[in-house]
């Protein structure tokens, strides 16, 4: 709140000096007491003074590839663990991807210890993440997902489960099976299969992990994008609004149980509930209902996302209704 009190030129020109010693020079309060002949409490009155009428102003900021202003209010507006806003716009999506991973890689770096054991779902951003990481704790890595081919990623999920561990030095646990087969019967067949079991057994010792959201339209999901037209429909109707690394999700964050879940080699939700750091990637605007499900869920604890998202997820969440809980149980 403003100070109403009117200053003379004088003391303006004194109080413009004191906060420059101070702001900029790094002077303490008791040395420009001592320089000045003023009281040092007259000194911290002066520089309150200075800020409440606007002689000196403080901006929080960081000149680099994160903006941190909506970072920090993604991370408060939804109680997040963590929330990494990259400065890139979304309109090439190779760049935002890359800026986006590398953002990840950033993170993954920063919070990930040689006694976790660390969880790598698969998709275009963690491909990213993993092409942008240099260095990592030497810490054990599982393949949460089985693997899906695209056109446009070169990198398996093996690759990528290999390449972030050989960063650290740390064990890799992965499996050479498909995401989705045919029956439910070649499911269970594959899982027994020694490699596999290994690792969907370590999958219960994860401590972080790091997934995709995908949007449950074409394009918006590895996931739907490697199912028949028959799936995708039946999905759809069931209600499936979104994926987190092939656990599939409502709109309201709520795990859809489907036949398609017995043909899936990979993480189910009950684990990754368990997993009590879940740091997802996501980047476009489009995407906003599928992250925001995401995080109804519970599933996710912290984001790293583009500026675009950043902004349509506050846009959607100031418009909600106050009773949004209450609308979506009834």
């Amino acid at each position: 709140m403003a100070h109403t009190t009117v200053t003379g030129p004088a003391e303006t020109v004194l109080m413009t000096s004191v906060a420059r010693r101070y702001y900029l020079q790094g002077e303490s309060k008791s040395d420009i007491a001592a320089r000045t002949g003023l009281s040092r409490f007259k000194i911290a009155r002066m520089l309150d003074q200075a800020l409440a009428i606007g002689l000196v102003r403080i901006e929080i900021g960081w000149p680099g590839a994160i903006d941190t202003t909506l970072s920090a209010a993604v991370q408060e507006e939804f109680d997040l663990a963590r929330a990494i806003v990259v400065n890139v716009r979304d309109d090439d999506e190779s760049v935002v991807r890359a800026g986006v991973g590398a953002a990840a890689a950033a993170l993954l770096t920063e919070i990930v210890t040689a006694d976790d054991v660390l969880g790598l779902a698969w998709g275009r951003s963690l491909t990213a993440m993993a092409a942008a990481l240099v260095r990592l704790a030497p810490c054990e890595v599982v393949q949460l997902t089985g693997a899906l081919h695209r056109d446009d990623i070169q990198a398996s999920s093996v690759d990528l489960v290999r390449d972030v561990a050989r960063a650290g030095g740390g064990a890799a646990h992965y499996f050479h099976i498909p995401m989705i087969v045919a029956t439910p019967d070649l499911a269970r067949a594959l899982a027994e299969q020694p490699e596999v079991a290994r690792a969907l057994a370590r999958m219960g010792s994860v401590t972080k992990a790091f997934v995709g959201i995908g949007a449950w339209h074409p394009g918006g999901s590895t996931v739907l994008d490697a199912l028949e037209a028959p799936d995708v429909e039946a999905l759809s109707q069931a209600g499936v609004c979104a994926e987190i690394s092939g656990v599939l999700i409502d709109a309201a964050g709520r795990p859809v149980a489907t036949p398609l879940e017995d043909r899936m080699i990979g993480i189910r939700a009950a684990t990754l509930a368990r997993i009590k750091d879940v740091t997802a990637l996501a980047y476009g605007a489009e995407k906003a209902g599928a992250v925001r499900a995401a995080l109804d869920s519970g599933l996710v604890h912290s984001l790293v996302l583009s500026r675009d998202l950043a902004a349509e997820l506050l846009r959607r969440k100031a418009d909600e209704p106050l009773d949004r809980t209450a609308d979506e149980q009834s």
